[in-house]
């Protein structure tokens, strides 16, 4: 996604002590003034993605955020800086020329990084091609600097017909045939996703619980089970009672929170911290989440604005416009 300002990832977790290349500012820098480097001389790619590789090696071992880091990701800055010496490439080059992302571990990248979201399970399996959000990113430039941590296979498989309307009721979808719909999908989902793949360890539902209960220390059986598994794995498609839950929700989905929008002509609903995203996940509406401030212990909560489909662009300009009329924010200091 576009936005007009984007705090890069390790920039949050970077601490005070001031580090400069000639001049260059790395903690809390924005693309802005990354761009800005850049065409002044002051910072080459080479050495952005060099600090934040540095600043992963000196506090993943704290925070255990990072699961992988690219191979290629200082061959990547190099040829962005080549690019940007050619008069011809700095003309044409796109808004995240040379500039480091990270990507969650669902997110499917076809290069020498894994895509296993968190399961021990998929390592060293090969997607067919980089996802649609990569795709873009390479487009404008971006260096693919590693893959983020996550809960096992958290939000890696996309129910994309499954809608709820509002948290209220939830309980009663679930009750009336929620928890038959979402073990079908996930499992329908699961078989077809790891089919799909170039090479896999595993190819089916039925061969990752074989997995874990191979490697139950690696996958932490002990600690989380793994229940919705072997829930999915005894169902057996989707059936009367399955497609019955799916309709409900969609007709739930399009009387509840798309209808209470349309109705009072809402831009916007927002919630403390992420209430909502649930909701919104299901509906398949968009959402994003900023900081809003720290409770009486001093740990951070934030705000989520969440609209309908294709408000994408109205949610950047609101949450951009919060975080800049409130700037709560204050970098975390970290000790190693």
């Amino acid at each position: 996604m576009t936005c007009r300002r984007l705090l890069l990832t390790f920039s949050v977790i970077a601490v005070g002590v001031s580090n400069a290349t000639h001049g260059f500012h790395f903690e809390e820098a924005t693309i802005a003034s990354i761009h800005h480097g850049f065409n002044n001389g002051s910072l080459t790619s080479v050495a952005l993605i060099r600090y934040y590789l540095d600043q992963i090696a000196r506090l993943n071992p704290l925070l255990h955020a990072v699961i992988e880091v690219s191979p290629d990701a200082l061959l990547d800055a190099a040829r962005a800086d080549a690019e940007r010496a050619s008069r011809h490439r700095r003309a044409t080059a796109g808004g995240l020329h040379g500039i480091p992302v990270l990507l969650k571990d669902l997110i499917a990248t076809r290069d020498r990084l894994n895509t296993t979201a968190g399961s021990f399970a998929l390592l060293g399996s090969v997607v067919r091609r980089d996802a649609g959000v990569v795709a873009r990113l390479r487009r404008a430039g971006a260096v693919v600097l590693g893959k983020t941590n996550l809960p096992e296979q958290h939000g890696a498989i996309v129910i994309e017909n499954l809608d709820i309307t509002n948290l209220s009721i939830i309980q009663n979808i679930t009750k009336s045939g929620f928890q038959a719909a979402v073990p079908a999908e996930f499992k329908f989902n699961l078989n077809n996703y790891l089919s799909n793949l170039s090479y896999s360890p595993v190819r089916s539902l039925a061969e990752v619980i074989a997995f874990n209960n191979a490697h139950p220390v690696e996958e932490k059986l002990k600690q989380y089970g793994q229940q919705l598994l072997l829930l999915s794995e005894n169902t057996t498609g989707i059936g009367p009672r399955e497609r019955a839950a799916i309709h409900q929700m969609t007709e739930l989905s399009a009387n509840g929170v798309e209808k209470l929008m349309k109705k009072h002509q809402l831009d916007a609903i927002f919630t403390p911290d992420s209430s909502v995203t649930t909701v919104l996940a299901y509906n398949g509406l968009p959402g994003i989440e900023v900081p809003a401030g720290y409770d009486e212990k001093g740990v951070p909560f934030g705000i989520c604005f969440g609209g309908l489909k294709g408000y994408e662009p109205r949610l950047i300009e609101m949450a951009y416009a919060f975080e800049q009329a409130t700037k709560v924010r204050k970098p975390p200091m970290i000790k190693v």
